[in-house]
């Protein structure tokens, strides 16, 4: 586990820890695709209110605009099974802040308007990030529940204690769990 106590105390020591398990992850025969998420769907949410870019800024907290929020891979949506339904998914280490948006969320916040292009920001102290991709809406709360307003960050543009690995078995992907297991014992 990741803990202060062990020396991780900020994004920099998270990112190298989540790097070294994910390429080590990756490698391990069987793996078909591999992928960091900061939360599975049906296992809990994050969420955070944001700014969007040309708008006022809402003074009660009632009207703020709030998104759930996934800090993920480039290959979360291909491993996921996520269609990207418009603009693209996240290249490999991209470097300018972006995000991609549900439908849900373009729907909610722009709407008969397209989102991608248009920025928005967490925290005022944050940069902008650019919507490149509109993903396909999931089902983060289980089948009956309506979709969610979702955005998902590149996981190392904000790096947050605690991520899962999944992996995409080319077989049984059972026998991939001891291999795992000895790739983070080695991190």
């Amino acid at each position: 586990p990741i803990s202060r106590a062990g020396g991780y105390d900020t994004a920099a020591k998270y990112l190298a820890f989540y790097d070294q398990i994910f390429e080590r992850a990756r490698a391990i025969p069987g793996v078909q695709s591999a992928a960091l998420t900061s939360v599975l769907p049906l296992s809990g949410d994050s969420d955070t209110s944001f700014m969007i870019d040309g708008r006022p800024v809402s003074s009660s907290q009632s009207e703020t605009p709030v998104t759930w929020y996934r800090q993920v891979s480039a290959s979360y949506f291909e491993t996921m099974g996520i269609p990207i339904k418009r603009g693209r998914g996240f290249e490999t280490r991209e470097s300018s802040p972006s995000v991609i948006v549900n439908e849900t969320f373009g729907r909610t916040y722009f709407p008969g308007q397209d989102p991608l292009g248009r920025r928005v920001r967490f925290r005022p102290d944050d940069p902008w990030f650019t919507i490149i991709g509109v993903a396909g809406d999931v089902k983060v709360r289980g089948a009956r529940e309506a979709s969610k307003v979702e955005t998902y960050i590149p996981y190392w543009q904000q790096t947050e204690p605690g991520t899962t690995i999944i992996l995409k078995a080319a077989g049984n992907p059972a026998l991939l769990a001891t291999a795992l297991r000895q790739a983070v014992a080695a991190v």
